[in-house]
């Protein structure tokens, strides 16, 4: 399996990304409503998985999957009896 990269502004995308996920985790240090530790951990990580996965989306990766196989040569032989071959 090989993962290849087809996106030219790979730098940029990555930067994003990062800072997309820092504002993420910053929004949710103060809510309204106040929210429990467990709610606000749980939707900071919500929030941060999606968009580094729209970071990976932005990027374009390509997987490429080759399987190698070894097929045995076959020859086939014939033969004519017929009177016309002498």
């Amino acid at each position: 399996m090989e993962i290849q990269i087809v996106s030219h502004h790979i730098f940029w995308y990555i930067l994003l990304t990062i800072i997309a996920a820092a504002v993420a985790i910053i929004s949710y240090r103060q809510t309204f409503p106040p929210l429990g530790k467990l709610q606000r951990i749980s939707l900071t990580t919500l929030r941060v998985a999606m968009v580094i996965l729209l970071g990976i989306f932005l990027i374009e990766p390509l997987l490429n999957f080759y399987s190698a196989k070894t097929i045995k040569p076959q020859l086939a032989v014939l033969m004519d009896i017929s009177k016309s071959m002498g």
